[in-house]
């Protein structure tokens, strides 16, 4: 076996032997006109992060529910103390968020204003985690709120980051990145037609 031969058969090992890093990170936006209002993060179908942005919310601006379509699972508050405390209800077809033409939810996330002392109001981050046996089942192109602006209750319906329209009509800037892995392989075939050019020269 040629030192050739060798060298690009440890290249291909190496690239196979990479560990399989995945950015499996979704962000979906809630926009209020040209404002993001709220930004919700998902990472890997378990773990959910719903940040209240507030841009354009009057004072007493707040978040009442969040109806997300998906598998069904085991719900976990992970949220702060100091946060209002989401609590989440799953039934098959069972939510009419009112928005989005009248869609069913499967979820409800609910923030609780008992006596409207609590509320989830601008600059707080909810957290939770639902564990199902699919993950990829959730329909992440299909969220809503509901929510009230400071001055009228209003829903919205939430776009994937990074999709074509997400928000103002125009493309979202931040898009997905590339997953470390197969980053790593482009590499790896780089250095390697470097080194079959310098062979040949």
């Amino acid at each position: 076996m040629t030192p050739r031969q060798v060298w690009t058969k440890t290249l291909i090992a190496a690239a196979i032997a990479l560990p399989t890093v995945s950015a499996t990170a979704d962000v979906v936006n809630f926009f209020n006109g040209s404002n993001l209002y709220a930004q919700m993060t998902t990472s890997g179908g378990t773990n959910f992060s719903l940040s209240f942005v507030g841009q354009g919310v009057a004072a007493g601006g707040f978040i009442n529910e969040l109806f997300m379509d998906g598998p069904t699972g085991t719900f976990t508050n992970t949220t702060s103390a100091a946060v209002t405390t989401p609590t989440a209800t799953y039934s098959l077809n069972g939510f009419n968020g009112g928005g989005g033409g009248g869609s069913i939810y499967d979820w409800e996330i609910d923030f609780p204003q008992p006596n409207d002392a609590t509320r989830f109001t601008v600059g707080e981050i909810a957290t939770w985690t639902i564990t199902v046996t699919d993950p990829s089942a959730w329909q992440l192109e299909k969220l809503h709120i509901n929510a009230f602006d400071g001055t009228n209750s209003i829903k919205l319906d939430g776009c994937l980051q990074g999709t074509r329209g997400c928000g103002d009509g125009s493309p979202n800037p931040t898009g997905f990145l590339p997953e470390p892995s197969s980053l790593a392989l482009v590499g790896l075939a780089m250095l390697g037609l470097g080194w079959t050019g310098r062979r040949r020269a």
